[in-house]
């Protein structure tokens, strides 16, 4: 289904994204883990019984800490203190404070805490020293690390409490460059039964004789074992069983669609929720339309075509979302790629989203900014992305590092929307020469926006007329629903110009 309008709360939502994270010890994500001696353990404030706080025992050992993976990077490029609470029975102890990561140099901080009870430390990283050499530098880029050390360096033994450990994020010194509030595309689900082949072509042959790629062990179907819309939302199914298809018997079965809209540049929200269990591989992501598909002739391979992965999850690491592009610079175990942590998503619906500018590529959860892919050079091995993609979902099963649990029977992806934004409804006219024709392929109608009143064509692969219509408006919505499935040429005849271009029908 094709809708259409304006939708300014999605430009009022994207102020309000998070640019700081807190480890306020409400989640199982702010776990920390003792080495050397000491001991974590999630507690409560000893002077608040309702509020939750995290424990830390040294036992006496010299360089005794705990360690955190952090749910979201901590990011140093602009915003570059963190500061936590810290109570003692003891009137000085020292707090040592270390990122880690291993594409950048380990850095720490540390501050002396004289008083006891509760105490708000801050920590500047713009004056941190690298960690071995003690050689002070002004930190930068991102870790996803955090190490704790309590009167580091030093025999002691002691019990203390933290809490609110708040750090810059990824948010906090990026934002989207463009924001797209014109709904141009949606797929709802507001019907029962099969998936609506106007909207998505189910891809079933695998490309290998070995099946798809990965090592994955599913055959995908075009079944609605596999696919079907109930009750407002796709599901998507994993199952096992064992299936025979192409020659090849494999022990799983999913789905996997491709939609039949492609678009340049823009915004994608799906909301979604996830399959769960061991080896459970789902994915919400794009592919350069040049790789070719069911309408589409191939004139690049992968990598070449580009690769958006709005949303990957494996369900051996159960609340980790990953997002990633792959070019030919870097794919497979591609270095453009990050990670965030993000609870129930097996149980409940989130919102994945890329945003598509010109300069770069950005994703979110939530609304929540946690990568952006932009490369200081720009050319066809870093950014294949000036040309359409399409937009892919699927269930996978396994793969080379993911075994599946053998319990496993079946679970699901839940889809409830897919939503395309770009920016159409420009408040003045386009410049000239400057046609916006969308969707493309499209279905029933058409959307021409133009610079200059004209006369619009559209031929046929013989060359034949089959279409024409005068253009007295800049912004014009057309029927072509008399036509059917194939590929035309249009052609836009203006006062001042002529624009054209090909144009693919799919009912």
């Amino acid at each position: 289904m094709i809708i259409r309008f304006l939708l300014l709360f999605v430009l009022l939502s994207l102020t309000s994204l998070a640019q700081q994270t807190t480890l306020d010890f409400t989640s199982v994500h702010h776990e920390f883990y003792g080495f050397g001696g000491t001991v974590f353990s999630f507690d409560v404030d000893p002077t608040n019984a309702t509020n939750p706080a995290g424990r830390l025992v040294n036992t006496g050992g010299v360089w005794e800490g705990a360690y955190i993976d952090v749910p979201s990077k901590v990011l140093l490029d602009i915003d570059k203190i963190i500061t936590l609470e810290f109570y003692s029975n003891t009137p000085s102890n020292t707090v040592l404070v270390k990122l880690e990561d291993n594409n950048n140099t380990d850095v720490e901080v540390t501050e002396t805490v004289n008083g006891t009870g509760w105490n708000t430390v801050s920590f500047d990283f713009s004056q941190a020293r690298i960690s071995g050499t003690g050689t002070t530098i002004n930190a930068s880029g991102s870790y996803y690390k955090l190490v704790i050390f309590v009167n580091g360096g030093v025999s002691s033994s002691g019990s203390y409490f933290f809490d609110n450990i708040t750090y810059p994020n990824y948010a906090s010194a990026h934002s989207l460059d463009v924001i797209y509030d014109d709904l141009v595309y949606a797929e709802e689900f507001n019907y029962t039964g099969a998936v609506d082949t106007n909207e998505w072509f189910s891809e079933v042959v695998p490309p290998n004789s070995w099946g798809w790629h990965n090592g994955e062990s599913q055959h995908y179907t075009n079944r609605l074992d596999n696919a079907y819309v109930s009750n407002g939302t796709l599901k998507i199914v994993a199952k096992s069983e064992t299936y025979t298809a192409y020659g090849l018997t494999l022990d799983y079965t999913s789905a996997r669609l491709n939609s039949n809209f492609n678009f340049t540049y823009g915004r994608i929200d799906v909301r979604a929720k996830l399959p769960q269990g061991d080896g459970t591989w789902p994915a919400i992501w794009m592919l350069g339309t040049s790789i070719g598909n069911h309408w589409h002739p191939s004139t690049l391979p992968w990598p070449d075509c580009g690769e958006i992965d709005i949303m990957e999850h494996w369900g051996n690491y159960p609340d980790v979302i990953h997002g990633s592009t792959h070019t030919l610079s870097s794919h497979g175990a591609t270095i453009n790629t990050n990670t965030i942590i993000a609870e129930t998503v097996s149980d409940s619906f989130h919102v994945y989203s890329m945003n598509w500018s010109p300069n770069e590529i950005s994703f979110l959860i939530d609304d929540e900014l946690y990568y952006t892919y932009n490369p200081p050079i720009k050319n066809a091995a870093t950014w294949p992305f000036d040309d359409p993609q399409f937009i892919i979902l699927n269930v996978a099963m396994g793969g080379t590092f993911w075994p599946i649990d053998p319990n496993f029977v079946e679970s699901e992806m839940e889809v409830d929307y897919v939503r395309v934004y770009q920016n159409i409804t420009a408040t003045s006219k386009p410049d000239k020469n400057d046609i916006q024709l969308f969707p493309n392929p499209a279905r029933d109608f058409i959307s021409l926006n133009t610079a200059e009143k004209g006369r619009f064509f559209i031929y046929n692969t013989l060359g034949k007329i089959v279409y024409i219509i005068d253009i007295q408006s800049y912004k014009s919505n057309i029927d072509i629903s008399p036509l059917s499935n194939g590929l035309y040429i249009w052609r836009y005849e203006g006062d001042r110009s002529i624009s054209s271009g090909e144009l693919i029908i799919l009912k």
